[in-house]
């Protein structure tokens, strides 16, 4: 799940615009997350990769950088949808 951060900031000399989540355990569905929540390893978009609606991207144009847990919001669904597009 690609998630545009509200208010990017920098970290270490580099720019975080955008975070990647995924699900920790085996046999959760991202879809499940997005719906009620979980455990995620977060991951930031590695400098220099370019992201374009459609393009996929690999793991390797991400870093891991925590894990922690994506609380689905019952007021704002789209605050845990993916970003249209890009998968």
């Amino acid at each position: 799940m690609l998630l545009e951060l509200d208010t990017p900031f920098t970290s270490h000399g580099e720019h975080l615009e955008w975070l990647v989540a995924s699900p920790r355990h085996a046999g959760v569905t991202i879809e499940e997350v997005e719906r009620v929540g979980g455990i995620v390893n977060v991951a930031r978009v590695r400098p220099g990769i370019e992201l374009a609606v459609g393009a996929r991207f690999a793991s390797t144009d991400v870093e891991r950088i925590i894990t922690g847990y994506l609380r689905a919001n019952p007021f704002d669904a789209s605050v845990t949808k993916p970003h249209a597009g890009l998968v």
